[in-house]
């Protein structure tokens, strides 16, 4: 099943390596651990917008109990977002 969220939902527990990557993050009260990034990609627009700039890292990645979720770091805030999940 695929879910879309709309809003994202904020992450309040995540963990990243070395990098700055998606490590494990808390989700429905259940820790997932990140086995893979699959993709990586990064948005940098509106910025020349009155409603305001977008700037966002973005992951697609697999946790451990075989979610395929995409995450992303506002670049403005610092706040991880679940942008969705393919289970």
């Amino acid at each position: 099943m695929t879910r879309l969220f709309q809003p994202p939902v904020a992450l309040a527990a995540m963990e990243t390596d070395e990098a700055g990557r998606p490590a494990r993050f808390r989700w429905q009260e259940r820790l997932h651990e990140v086995v893979r990034v699959e993709q990586q990609w990064q948005i940098d627009t509106d910025w020349w917008s009155p409603a305001g700039h977008i700037a966002r890292t973005y992951f697609a990645v697999t946790t451990g109990a075989g979610l395929l979720c995409v995450i992303y770091q506002d670049q403005q805030s610092g706040v991880w977002y679940l942008s969705s999940a393919y289970d």
